[in-house]
């Protein structure tokens, strides 16, 4: 049996307020550890008005691969991404984010996407 959570481990937050009602984080873990991937999605309950101090703190977490964002931090979110795919920029909202090589945060939405698959 592996280690659940380790020093290499990779984190990816789901951003919402409230938090309590989504299963993603049980379900993207399991993911992960189907698939051989040293990863755990956490549940991270932020305020709309502690966003911008959360994303900037967030900036500090190396192991931290990437965020989803539920209600009601979708729109807000478009603010605080370095790179917005051309999707994000004409809705003016994102959904996900994640962390490049470079440090940079690239934001997406793909709620279209899955509404239409």
């Amino acid at each position: 049996m592996h280690t659940i959570v380790d020093g290499s481990t990779q984190i990816l937050g789901i951003v919402g307020d409230p938090i309590r009602q989504v299963r993603a984080p049980e379900v993207w873990s399991a993911l992960f550890r189907a698939n051989g991937f040293n990863a755990i999605c956490v549940p991270l309950h932020v305020k709309p008005t502690e966003l911008k101090t959360f994303l900037t703190g967030l900036r500090t977490i190396q192991n931290m691969a990437g965020l989803i964002f539920t209600i009601p931090h979708k729109l807000a979110a478009v603010h605080h991404v370095d790179i917005l795919t051309e999707r994000a920029r004409h809705v003016q909202s994102v959904n996900v984010m994640r962390h490049d090589e470079d440090g940079r945060w690239r934001g997406d939405i793909l709620d279209g996407i899955g509404f239409v698959k």
